[in-house]
C-alpha cells in the first residue's frame, strides 16, 4: 500500500518525477541550439501543450479539493504538471530569445541589470540593512507596505547604480595602472 502526502506526492516516489527535470533540462542545455530552431518552428504546439496541461492540471486540482477523490497521484497528474511545467519554461526561453534579438530600450535596461547583477547582489544587504537602521517599519498595513515598497526601490537602484561606479571605478583604475607600466617599460 502507498503512503500518500496531501501535497500529492507518494513518499519515496519523488525521484523519477524530479529527475526528469533534470533530465529534460540537461538535454535541452546540451543541445540548446538544436532546440532553438525547433522551438521556434513548434511554437504554437508548445504554447497549445502547455495551455491544455495547465488546464488539466487545475481540473484535477480543483476535482481533488471537491471531491474525495485523490488525482494528485496519479500518472495523469504528473504527466500534465511535468509537461505544464516544462512548456512555461520553454515558453519563457523562446519570448526572452524573442526580447532579446528585437532590441528594445526596456530590453537594454534588462541586460544592464543582467550585467550588473553579481554587483547588485553583493551591495544589497548593506543599503538594505541601512535602509531599516535609518527608517522604522510603521504600524499601519498601508503604511508597512509603502516603506516596503519605497525600500525595494531604494535598495535595487542603489545597488545597480553602486555596482555601475564600481565597475567604472575598477575600469579607470586599470586603465590608470596600464598606463603606468607602460611608462616604466619605456623609460
Amino acid at each position: 500500500m502507498s503512503r500518500t502526502s496531501r501535497c500529492g506526492a507518494a513518499d519515496g516516489l519523488l525521484s523519477p518525477t524530479y529527475f526528469a527535470y533534470f533530465l529534460i533540462g540537461g538535454y535541452l542545455g546540451i543541445n540548446y541550439v538544436i532546440f532553438k530552431s525547433w522551438t521556434e518552428r513548434n511554437i504554437i504546439w508548445i504554447l497549445f501543450i502547455t495551455f491544455i496541461s495547465g488546464i488539466t492540471y487545475v481540473g484535477l486540482l480543483i476535482a481533488s479539493h471537491y471531491s474525495n477523490l485523490l488525482f494528485e497521484n496519479s500518472p495523469w497528474y504528473d504527466i500534465s504538471v511535468l509537461l505544464y511545467s516544462v512548456g512555461i519554461g520553454v515558453s519563457f526561453l523562446w519570448l526572452g530569445h524573442l526580447l532579446l534579438n528585437n532590441s528594445y530600450a526596456p530590453i537594454r535596461w534588462l541586460n544592464s541589470i543582467s550585467s550588473y547583477s553579481f554587483g547588485i547582489y553583493l551591495t544589497h544587504p548593506f543599503l538594505l540593512s541601512s535602509y531599516k537602521y535609518f527608517n522604522e517599519a510603521p504600524g499601519s498595513i498601508w503604511g508597512y507596505n509603502l516603506y516596503t515598497f519605497i525600500g525595494f526601490f531604494i535598495v535595487f537602484i542603489g545597488a545597480w547604480y553602486l555596482s555601475y561606479v564600481f565597475r567604472k571605478l575598477i575600469s579607470w583604475m586599470i586603465m590608470i595602472y596600464q598606463k603606468s607600466g607602460t611608462q616604466k617599460l619605456q623609460s
